[in-house]
């Protein structure tokens, strides 16, 4: 997923994982009305360290965060579903213009991503 990422911001996989986890770490808000860092435990005890290692696989959450972040919308298109099922991920608009919210297209097969194709 983070590979995936690099082919659309100018940042190496490793660094954006280290931007996301950095930014999950200082528990900004990537769903609102809950507190970051009660989702995180619940999804595994010590997240963000355990996503801070480059072979844990991200999903979900990180690219809602890098949604939040670059103020992106991401587009995961699920290569297994029969009608081209789409989760669209939207950043917050807090201090963001909506005017100017490029959108990122990832494809996924139920294991791994892939960009749909370059900028």
């Amino acid at each position: 997923m983070f590979d995936s990422l690099s082919v659309y911001l100018p940042y190496s996989a490793s660094e954006i994982r280290r931007k996301i986890c950095d930014y999950l770490e200082e528990n900004n808000t990537i769903v609102e009305g809950l507190d970051t860092h009660s989702i995180l435990e619940q999804e595994h005890a010590g997240y963000v360290p355990w996503m801070r290692d480059q072979s844990t696989w991200g999903g979900a959450i990180e690219i809602k965060a890098a949604c939040d972040i670059w103020n992106v919308a991401i587009h995961v298109h699920n290569a297994q579903a029969l009608n081209s099922g789409v989760v669209r991920f939207t950043p917050n608009t807090d201090g963001h213009s909506t005017t100017d919210v490029r959108t990122l297209d990832l494809h996924w097969n139920g294991a791994h991503y892939w960009a749909a194709s370059p900028p």
